[in-house]
């Protein structure tokens, strides 16, 4: 200050002490001059800023955590303001869409999609206040995406903020569990062997056509039913796939003579077997 004769406002300074904590400090310091404009001394002011600076360190490094969360985390998390300006874009599935943080930053969502593009209705709605999640697709990846309004204290609207969840690799593996259900079921109908499973209540979860057709009724108007729902006789009017006895060890009955709902006669055997769960 008295070599450059210019005062140093609000200079941050950290104090260290071997036997108590740190301390920040806010110092000024402005030249005090005579009156023929020689420095004669300095003016000093001092705050302890300490609690403040805490503050801002934590924030700086919860700031940090939440950036890091977001850059490696499997979504894409965006802002856009009302002129349709990315704002805000980072998440560690961006490169499913061929795109950088650094290049969607400060451009307008026109730039990168087609006007009829479904990801611009989803914002433009937003921009109207509307909440709402849509399934968008980018080549091969599909991603399930969260829109909202964002508002300012006087509840103007002011941008919008999104979160795309990648859904590709599950909505696949559910793809390949339905394929893998149908071509199940395919086999069951087709077998001519009567197929079924019940509950610990003796009502049917799984039935193949050739058990509902036994009953006289679809496979779907069996499941969730029991035997007494239905119309089926056998010589002793005991229940044909009754569960109350032998039901925790495999059991073989032999031929049984029925009398189907249409009146023709059938003879069958059975042979149950108890299903467990994975904890047994």
């Amino acid at each position: 200050v008295v070599q450059t004769n210019q005062p140093i406002l609000h200079e941050l300074q950290k104090i260290d002490s071997p036997t108590a904590a740190v301390k920040w400090i806010d110092s000024s310091k402005i030249p005090m001059h005579n009156a023929q404009g020689d420095i004669i001394g300095i003016l000093g002011y001092f705050e302890d800023v300490t609690e403040q600076m805490t503050a801002l360190q934590a924030l700086v490094q919860r700031e940090e955590v939440l950036r890091t969360v977001i850059h490696n985390a499997p979504v894409i998390l965006f802002s856009v303001d009302k002129n349709e300006m990315f704002t805000f874009v980072d998440g560690a599935v961006l490169e499913g869409i061929h795109r950088t943080s650094a290049e969607l930053l400060g451009t307008s969502i026109t730039q990168f999609v087609t006007s009829d593009d479904p990801f611009i209705h989803s914002v433009r709605r937003a921009l109207g206040g509307e909440h709402h999640d849509v399934l968008l697709e980018s080549e091969e990846t599909r991603f399930e995406t969260h829109f909202a309004p964002m508002r300012d204290e006087n509840g103007e609207i002011q941008g919008i903020i999104g979160v795309a969840v990648d859904l590709t690799e599950r909505l696949a593996v559910e793809q390949i569990a339905k394929e893998q259900q149908a071509l199940l079921t395919n086999v069951l109908n087709t077998a001519p062997n009567i197929i079924y499973v019940k509950d610990g209540e003796g009502r049917f979860t799984l039935a193949n056509q050739a058990t509902a057709d036994l009953f006289g009724v679809t496979v779907e108007e069996m499941l969730g039913k029991q035997e007494s729902d239905f119309t089926l006789l056998t010589e002793d009017e005991t229940p044909l796939f009754s569960h109350s006895t032998g039901y925790h060890q495999e059991q073989f009955l032999p031929e049984k003579r029925i009398v189907t709902p249409n009146g023709a006669v059938r003879w069958i055997q059975i042979i149950k077997r108890p299903l467990y769960s994975a904890k047994g």
